[in-house]
């Protein structure tokens, strides 16, 4: 079984000390939703494998990115 609750509390967390927060599951949810388990995660494991990964490094590149995030210095973009 498995919770998203760790990722709110987190989320909440973060917004409470004002500190940049990358919502990983939710940016996941769509790609591994309805996916086999084998497809993005180790078998019977809650890790990710590489292609796990690869999309875990996408989804945190992508809030990396986006000036709006304000994570990098104005001169990187």
């Amino acid at each position: 079984m498995w919770s998203n609750r760790p990722h709110i509390e987190i989320g909440k967390l973060a917004k409470r000390c004002g500190v940049p927060h990358v919502d990983s599951f939710t940016a996941l949810l769509p790609h591994v939703k309805g996916t086999a388990q084998e497809t993005f995660y180790f078998h019977r494991d809650i890790h990710l494998n590489p292609r796990g990964y690869t999309l875990w490094a996408k989804a945190q590149l992508a809030v990396l990115l986006n000036p709006a995030s304000e994570l990098l210095p104005a001169a990187f973009y």
